[in-house]
């Protein structure tokens, strides 16, 4: 029977977290841990580009190819990448995303954030928290007022097909709140109905768009 786990394999300089990814890799089902190694071409070294379905990496590499570089390395091999770093500043995540990173998580990430992200990006959706999803979107309004980090998970919520009060529970927050913050959407991306706002969020990547049947 055909193996059809996703080949995960992955790159840190750090041996305490690549040995943490290795086991939050390694013991889910539907994961399959590949190889590990410090840079990119050690990892080459070790396990056939054929044989890597995803590279969970940092960014902040020690050799080359390093930062866009190296997604740039994995898109060559038709491989997919997520970042996972300490960083979280605008500039570096915004260069990984336009080189090409299907995700950028921040080592904070907890386990199932981590092992999502994996599936989301193999399955070609793009995985950010919504810190980092809040710079996308302001990257996208050509420097237009930016989402804060709540109204992003406010607006995955509805692009999931989530009613106010769903939101609600699902955040932790009021009714009252979640349609105050709707409304900070709705003006600050200039999108008058919930309709738009989910076509908005399936073509930035915030959520898969099977989700809608599209």
């Amino acid at each position: 029977m055909a193996d059809s786990r996703i080949r995960v394999g992955i790159v840190d300089d750090h041996p305490i977290f690549l040995q943490g990814m290795a086991s939050v890799v390694d013991e889910a089902e539907d994961l399959a841990l590949v190889g590990s190694a410090p840079s990119v071409y050690e990892l080459d070294a070790v396990v056939d580009a054929d044989h890597v379905d995803l590279v969970v990496l940092d960014l902040n590499l020690p050799t080359e190819p390093r930062g866009p570089d190296a997604i740039r390395h994995y898109l060559a091999r038709d491989t997919r990448a997520l970042v996972v770093s300490s960083e979280d500043q605008r500039g570096p995540v915004m260069a990984m995303i336009r080189a090409g990173a299907g995700g950028y998580l921040t080592k904070m990430a907890n386990t199932d954030e981590i092992r999502a992200a994996i599936r989301a990006v193999y399955a070609g959706t793009l995985a950010l928290t919504p810190t980092l999803a809040a710079f996308l979107i302001d990257e996208t309004r050509n420097g237009g007022p930016a989402l804060t980090a709540r109204e992003c998970e406010v607006l995955e919520c509805v692009a999931e097909g989530d009613k106010d009060s769903e939101i609600a529970e699902r955040l932790f927050i009021a009714k009252k709140t979640v349609q105050s913050h709707l409304e900070n959407i709705r003006t600050k991306l200039g999108l008058d109905n919930r309709a738009k706002l989910v076509r908005f969020a399936i073509d930035q990547g915030l959520v898969d768009p099977r989700i809608h049947g599209r």
